[in-house]
Formats: C-alpha cells, sequence, structure tokens
C-alpha cells in the first residue's frame, strides 16, 4: 500500500520533476558539446576533426573525475543528513569543491603548459599529434572545470 500512495503523490512527482529536469538537461547539454563540437569542424578536414576528437577526450576524461568526486561527496552529504550533522555536510562539499578545482586546474594547466605531450598520448598515427590539444582549448577546460564545480 505505500508504494501505490507514493506513485499517486502528485506533490511528490512535481517536487522531483522541478529537481530532475534541470539536472538531466544540464547533463544532456554537457553531453552535446562534443557533438556541436563534431558538426562544426566536419567540413575541415579528418585531421582537425581527430584534433577535436582528442580534446574531446580529454575533457572526457576532466569531467568523469569530477563526476567522481561529486558522487562521492553525494554519499557524505546523504550519510551526514541522516544523522543531521550539518557541518559535516559544510566540510564535505567544501573538501569536494576544492578537490574538484585542484583537478581541473591539474588537467587545465597540464593542457596549457604541455598539448604536445597530451596529444602524443591519445594520438594513433604521429601525425595527429601536432594537431591535438593547443593553448586556445584552454577555454574548454575552463567551461568543463565551471561545469564540474556546478555538479558538486
Amino acid at each position: 500500500m505505500r508504494i501505490k500512495s507514493i506513485y499517486c503523490d502528485r506533490s511528490f512527482w512535481s517536487a522531483a520533476l522541478r529537481l530532475a529536469l534541470p539536472i538531466a538537461l544540464q547533463n544532456l547539454l554537457t553531453a552535446s558539446f562534443s557533438l556541436v563540437d563534431t558538426f562544426m569542424v566536419a567540413k575541415l578536414g579528418g585531421t582537425v576533426l581527430s584534433a577535436v576528437g582528442m580534446a574531446g577526450q580529454w575533457s572526457w576524461l576532466q569531467n568523469i573525475v569530477i563526476f567522481g568526486i561529486a558522487s562521492a561527496t553525494s554519499l557524505f552529504v546523504a550519510q551526514y543528513w541522516g544523522i543531521h550533522d550539518k557541518e559535516g555536510i559544510y566540510r564535505t562539499t567544501g573538501i569536494a569543491a576544492v578537490s574538484a578545482a585542484v583537478f581541473a586546474c591539474i588537467f587545465a594547466v597540464s593542457g596549457f603548459l604541455f598539448p604536445g605531450r597530451l596529444s602524443v598520448y591519445s594520438a594513433a598515427h604521429i601525425c595527429l599529434s601536432p594537431a591535438g590539444p593547443t593553448r586556445r582549448w584552454l577555454f574548454l577546460w575552463c567551461s568543463a572545470v565551471y561545469c564540474g564545480l556546478q555538479r558538486t
């Protein structure tokens, strides 16, 4: 009977939708950035398209690290919420925000200072490595940093 009451509770579903729709929209936009990049540079040639794909790999890796931090944070926050420890919630959220910012800065600085090294690790063919991540993609990483910090 309890399960049936949850399925029929309009206030629960309206609150759940108000919470879930912005999160789903943010994830859809984040996932579509690589697709939009591919469409924008598709006519410029295969080398440029491969370079954009390599930059997408690095931003994907950064998103995975930040997502892991955010997931662990949500587990700790849920536990602290269960025991009504607001100080623990604030401490955990602060540690998560600083950790995500540090990892994002490591990704951004390494992409800015060592674009050639990063492209060698992700290029299947040596001719693609000079076209790999360049300093212009620092703005891509800064955008990913901002999106990742919003999730924590």
